[in-house]
């Protein structure tokens, strides 16, 4: 198993809604407590998005996580919430850039 370093400022945090819907009022405040400690905070493009219960469509969670798991920049990856809307799309998710990326650490 490999661990990564401890997070630092200057770090890339991309937050992501792989499940239900979430407000924006409970995400902003991480937000800017993150920025505050110097980290560079990410929010995926469906963050808020409203799809029946879901943060956006399957489609549209998988493509925010999907991103944030082949971006090399991003050092760590926050859900808003969990739920059984990731369960919907874990399955689909490719992990093969994330692996090459861990190689890096």
């Amino acid at each position: 198993m490999k661990i990564p370093e401890f997070l630092k400022p200057g770090d890339k945090i991309r937050i992501v809604s792989p499940a239900g819907k979430v407000k924006k009022e409970f995400v902003i405040p991480a937000v800017e407590w993150l920025t505050q400690k110097g980290f560079k905070v990410e929010l995926g493009k469906h963050v808020f998005a409203d799809h029946f219960q879901f943060a956006g469509t399957d489609k549209q969670r998988l493509d925010d996580l999907q991103t944030a798991f082949d971006d090399a920049e991003t050092a760590a990856i926050m859900c808003s919430r969990g739920g059984y809307g990731t369960v919907r799309i874990i399955n689909q998710l490719k992990c093969d850039n994330f692996k090459n990326i861990q190689n890096g650490w």
